[in-house]
C-alpha cells in the first residue's frame, strides 16, 4: 500500500489514525481553540508520532514588532488570517 497519504481536515474534524505525522502551517494561533485543536491532534497521533507546528516568528510584545516585518504580519492577520479564522 502507500507510504505516504495526506489528508484536509478542521481541526474538531480529524480522524482515522494513528498517524506518524501531523503538520500545521501557520494556523494554530488563529483557530478559535488551539488546546481543544491540540487534543484532536493528540487523539490522532500515533504514540511515537511527531507534530510539527510552523508558526510565524513575532515577538511578545506589540512594541517588538514595531518593524516592516511586523507590519506585514498585521496587515496580513487583519485583512487574512482573523476574517477566515
Amino acid at each position: 500500500g502507500p507510504k505516504v497519504r495526506f489528508e484536509v481536515a478542521a481541526a474538531d474534524q480529524l480522524s482515522g489514525g494513528p498517524y506518524d505525522l501531523v503538520t500545521m502551517f501557520d494556523c494554530l494561533h488563529d483557530m478559535g481553540d488551539p488546546i481543544g485543536a491540540a487534543r484532536q491532534v493528540r487523539g490522532v497521533i500515533a504514540e511515537d508520532g511527531s507534530w510539527m507546528i510552523v508558526e510565524p516568528a513575532a515577538g511578545d510584545r506589540v512594541e517588538d514588532n514595531f518593524n516592516p516585518v511586523g507590519r506585514a504580519y498585521y496587515g496580513f492577520s487583519t485583512l487574512l488570517c482573523t476574517p477566515s479564522s
